[in-house]
């Protein structure tokens, strides 16, 4: 078969085109594209120095196919859509525009600003992409208090009635006709004049009309658009860093030093709303043309124009820029300089970056390492983290995520959510529960059981769970992470040893580490994604029976401050080092019944 695939390379053409390398399943594992077909093919099986993985691949190819096309800038846009619908196992998985957080304006009678990763719907408007998605959230968040839009689902609109939102002056009351349809979209152009960077303008808008307003004595509308004025330059000053540059520019930053790496930074209005990094390891079969083209494959949000600095590629910058403007569909322009200072952030940002990876390798195999000394022989490539929540004493609920060890990501679609069945405030009772509930599945070959599961908590949360599997047989690993007792303050702070420990099933001893132990990290980061995503639950179920809260049952709190103080701290213990005022402010419960309660929760067992 070798000899077949040696005879189709002498007979590729001298043009450009798509190769597909093939193995005996005949399942396609590399794409690759070419100036030119044939030399590119016999650099393959010349006897010049190749990649470890190169020569990985070129074991395994039973088949080779190619494809001519007429100019490179085909060639470019043929190879990002083969890699898009067969993802070829040697082709590096890029992070495309999809990985990136965009904010949307819905394309509805009433439009919703909200924060997505999905830019398919073409009636919608988006601005972006932004890089870190909890910072968006806050600045969402923010805007809602500034434009007041709806955040309700259809369905809910659909019953008239104004919610929470309404009643805390972050929402017009559009499902009971309180604002007209005409005045509710006067608020989403005033949103689209802020993303727009016309920030001068709303604020002439917004004086206007608080003097109008003033000057009518109507002093509480007056009042409402002066702090909307004050919160428009408080949140545009921390928004994005502002330049002195072309309006919608992503800048591509590609390094070559110690590994190879790109440094994306994003410019849209004149504004800095993102810098990210990717790295790659010293094999990786990549080039800077399919890094560009496969960022935009998957989205129609491309800027005005592009810039490829420390570009090196077989297919030349202005190719890259023209598949880049075929996919837009206009012209997207390449700018070749770039201002001085940009240039000093993406290379900072870049060997950062850099060195960040290169740590986290050598990490990695101490973590790998640890891992397969917990599970035996048995190398360990998905592991879920349990953990159980509820609200004051009320609504338990378990959840359970997942982490792709191979991929080095959270793998979202095994997150599983679980409500607790006639148990109230015990742990054991309920990590037992989720565990047997996962067996169940687990033998009825509904779920995958994955190599190691830890739970948050401590040995006796680890006995729960590993009797939960027991129940069906199963021979799984365990283990539970827990906070230890410490003699002071001081001593937790001073001391280089983590106060949290690894309780292993069967080990008399828990395991400690070091504060910067790259395991103990490690399984921090998992556990810390199973807390965010219980209390997330933990929260929304709270939220839907309010009426059923324990918190409603404190003394000065009603149904309308327990919501604001769960929309407001979804943890409801994080308002025990959080400041009094603060609190007081964002919820508009009074101190005095925020300290009471704050001494209650310090006093409850359950918390």
């Amino acid at each position: 078969m070798k000899n077949d695939v040696i005879k189709k390379v002498q007979n590729a053409p001298n043009q450009p085109g798509v190769y597909t390398f093939i193995d005996k399943k005949g399942t396609i594992i590399y794409v690759g594209k070419a100036v030119s077909l044939i030399k590119r093919l016999k650099s393959y099986f010349d006897s010049s120095f190749k990649q470890p993985k190169t020569l990985k691949m070129l074991e395994l190819v039973a088949d080779l196919k190619y494809y001519v096309t007429n100019t490179e800038t085909e060639a470019l846009l043929l190879e990002a859509s083969l890699i898009k619908i067969e993802k070829p196992r040697f082709n590096v998985k890029l992070k495309d525009a999809k990985g990136y957080p965009y904010i949307k304006i819905t394309r509805e009678l009433y439009p919703k600003l909200i924060v997505t990763r999905n830019t398919d719907d073409k009636e919608a408007t988006y601005y972006g992409p932004y890089v870190n998605v909890r910072d968006l959230r806050y600045i969402v968040r923010d805007l809602h208090y500034i434009f007041p839009l709806r955040r309700c689902k259809n369905s809910k609109f659909k019953e008239g009635r104004v919610c929470i939102y309404y009643q805390m002056k972050q929402c017009e009351g559009p499902c009971e006709g309180i604002i007209t349809q005409e005045e509710y979209m006067k608020i989403v152009e005033d949103v689209k004049l802020f993303f727009n960077g016309h920030v001068d303008e709303l604020e002439n808008k917004y004086n206007m009309l608080m003097k109008d307003y003033a000057a009518n004595l109507k002093f509480e509308k007056a009042a409402l658009y002066r702090d909307r004025l004050k919160s428009l330059k408080n949140i545009f000053a921390k928004q994005s860093t502002v330049v002195n540059f072309a309006k919608n520019t992503d800048i591509f930053y590609f390094n070559y030093k110690d590994i190879f790496s790109v440094t994306k930074m994003f410019v849209r209005n004149g504004n800095i709303t993102g810098i990210d990094s990717e790295c790659f390891g010293g094999d990786e079969l990549l080039s800077c043309s399919e890094i560009v083209l496969n960022f935009y494959k998957n989205t129609g949000q491309i800027p005005d124009s592009i810039s490829l600095l420390e570009y090196n590629d077989d297919f030349s910058e202005d190719m890259v820029a023209e598949a880049v403007s075929e996919l837009k569909g206009k012209k997207v322009e390449l700018r070749k300089k770039i201002p001085a200072g940009m240039i000093e952030i993406l290379k900072k940002n870049s060997e950062l970056a850099v060195k960040q990876f290169l740590e986290s390798e050598l990490g990695i195999d101490k973590i790998k390492s640890a891992f397969n000394k917990i599970v035996g022989e048995k190398e360990v490539k998905s592991i879920e983290c349990i953990d159980i929540s509820h609200i004051y004493g009320d609504f338990t609920v378990g959840a359970s995520v997942c982490f792709d060890f191979n991929e080095q990501r959270f793998d979202k679609s095994r997150y599983r959510r679980y409500k607790i069945r006639g148990i109230a405030n015990n742990d054991f009772e309920s990590i037992y529960q989720v565990i047997k509930r996962k067996g169940e599945k687990i033998v009825a070959g509904e779920e995958e059981k994955s190599d190691l599961y830890i739970i948050d908590g401590g040995l006796g949360q680890l006995k729960a769970a590993t009797k939960g599997f027991e129940e069906y047989n199963i021979a799984a690993s365990v283990v539970a992470i827990a906070k230890g007792r410490s003699k002071s303050f001081d001593e937790k702070i001073e001391s280089d040893i983590s106060p949290e420990y690894i309780f292993i099933h069967n080990r008399k001893n828990p395991l400690n580490f070091k504060k910067n132990d790259p395991f103990l990290l490690f399984v921090q980061k998992i556990r810390d994604e199973a807390h965010r995503f219980v209390i997330e639950y933990a929260r929304k179920s709270a939220l839907n029976n309010i009426k059923k809260s324990n918190l409603t049952n404190f003394k000065g709190i009603g149904e309308k401050r327990a919501k604001k103080l769960l929309i407001e701290y979804p943890d409801i213990k994080n308002i025990l080092s959080a400041d009094l005022k603060e609190v007081s402010k964002k919820t508009g419960v009074p101190e005095n019944i925020l300290q009471n309660l704050i001494q209650e929760l310090k006093g409850n067992r359950f918390l």
